[in-house]
């Protein structure tokens, strides 16, 4: 989603800069980000119908929020990379709109872990929330004057939806528990889509202090510092043996996370 708005903004630039006569591929190009802007558009807007109609019925069947968002999307398109798509931007407009009548206990687990405040994650997403707000008039008066209208409107739109995303993310933190259900371990971060992870797939559980490092079978849910958890697992989930975690008291989840393994 990031990519496409981003790819179409560049488009938007280049139309303005490269000169006419210059312009060999640009035409094709200025003519398709219409196309990409409009699938955008009717992806935000079934995400928030979506939403608006699945939370409602949540809170008053007390479901699981994820699974309010997640079921009525799949019903209709099925299990695929597009209902992916849709159920963050789900999420995303559910934290923006809702975040206020999502409680931690309707989600699903015996036990619930948060990280709102490993190494202050929900105060320093506050902090960019402070900074995108005092940026969008400055930024904005600057290209008005010094470029155009129309570049100031849409950077200023582009700017806007970044912060509706960073404002839900903000919230979700402080929201959306790992918790562990029967004999699996569900890992919400965040506006991630959620990892479920049976707990006899974990080998391995342990502290961490050091720096991770990318890789094609780790997967990380770590806002800033380092992870204080490392999950090794038996057999790969989506490419991925070893789980990093950023949560606010690790001790007490190992211990847990390990008596919970011997009870299965």
């Amino acid at each position: 989603m990031k990519t496409a708005i981003l790819c179409c903004t560049s488009v938007f630039i280049g139309s303005l800069i490269i000169p006419e006569q210059n312009k060999v591929i640009f035409h094709f190009l200025e003519s398709g980000r219409y196309f990409v802007l409009a699938i955008i558009l009717v992806l935000e807007v079934t995400a928030l119908v979506t939403v608006c109609l699945a939370v409602q019925a949540s809170l008053v069947n007390k479901e699981d929020p994820d699974l309010a968002v997640a079921n009525p999307i799949e019903k209709i398109f099925g299990s695929s990379l597009f209902s992916s798509i849709l159920s963050i931007e789900g999420r995303v407009w559910s934290f923006a709109l809702f975040a206020s009548q999502i409680k931690s206990s309707a989600y699903r687990g015996d036990q619930h872990f948060f990280y709102d405040k490993k190494d202050g994650a929900q105060s320093n997403l506050f902090g960019f929330i402070l900074l995108i707000i005092i940026e969008i008039p400055l930024v904005h008066l600057l290209l008005h004057f010094l470029w155009s209208s129309i570049a100031a409107n849409i950077t200023t739109g582009l700017t806007l939806f970044g912060l509706i995303f960073f404002l839900a993310e903000y919230k979700a933190v402080g929201k959306r528990p790992i918790s562990i259900h029967g004999i699996n371990l569900i890992i919400r971060y965040g506006l991630y889509a959620p990892l479920t992870i049976p707990l006899k797939n974990v080998s391995e559980i342990s502290l961490n202090n050091s720096f991770v490092k990318r890789s094609r079978n780790v997967k990380r849910f770590n806002y800033f510092g380092v992870p204080n958890v490392a999950i090794k697992l038996c057999s790969p989930i989506n490419g991925k043996t070893k789980i990093y975690l950023g949560v606010n008291s690790p001790e007490d989840f190992i211990t847990t996370v390990n008596r919970a393994k011997i009870a299965v």
